[in-house]
């Protein structure tokens, strides 16, 4: 009998389309220790007032707006996944 495993890979993917991020692959994070996060929700940001609006934001100005919130508010550097999980930080 063969064994399942646990960590099973979806059999279909449920999300946005992966080629509306083509765009994204020069958005390149250049600075140490990494702002990922930063460019991560910058990427996700523009495509949305891309796909809502259809209004093209600047790179640097997402960019600098972003990292004021996300890199530059905690006392390390980097980005960390539990960073992007804003629920704590509200309430």
């Amino acid at each position: 009998m063969k064994k399942k495993s646990l960590t099973a890979s979806p059999i279909k993917w449920v999300g946005l389309k992966p080629y509306r991020f083509k765009k994204y692959r020069t958005w390149i994070n250049r600075v140490k220790p990494g702002i990922c996060g930063t460019y991560a929700s910058a990427a996700l940001v523009h495509d949305t007032f891309l796909q809502e609006y259809k209004v093209d934001l600047a790179k640097d100005n997402l960019l600098n707006g972003l990292k004021s919130v996300i890199d530059d508010l905690f006392p390390y550097k980097g980005t960390f996944p539990w960073d992007l999980k804003w629920d704590w930080i509200m309430s």
